[in-house]
C-alpha cells in the first residue's frame, strides 16, 4: 500500500496478522491517520465493521495490511 488513506476511506484487510482477529477481506472505515513509526511505516486507526461494540472501537492496522475497498456499498431501501 503506497498511497495515503484519508479519514472516511472504506478499506479491507489484505492479510491476517499472526495475532490479529481480522481476516482477509474484513472491512472497515479509516477514523484516524496516517501515523508513522519505525523506519517510515505508516499505520491507521480503522473502525472495523465486525466490531460494532464499544469494547473494540478501532483497530490499528499498518499500510501493508489494508487497501481501499473499491466495492460499491449495497443500495439501502428508503433512500
Amino acid at each position: 500500500m503506497s498511497q495515503t488513506l484519508k479519514i472516511g476511506t472504506r478499506v479491507h484487510v489484505l492479510k491476517q496478522k499472526h495475532l490479529s482477529r481480522y481476516l482477509r477481506g474484513d472491512k472497515g472505515t479509516v477514523t484516524d491517520g496516517p501515523h508513522q513509526f519505525g523506519a517510515g511505516r505508516r499505520y491507521y486507526f480503522v473502525a472495523m465493521d465486525r466490531d460494532a461494540s464499544p469494547t473494540h472501537p478501532v483497530a490499528v492496522l499498518t499500510e501493508d495490511e489494508i487497501e481501499p475497498d473499491l466495492e460499491p456499498e449495497p443500495m439501502r431501501r428508503g433512500r
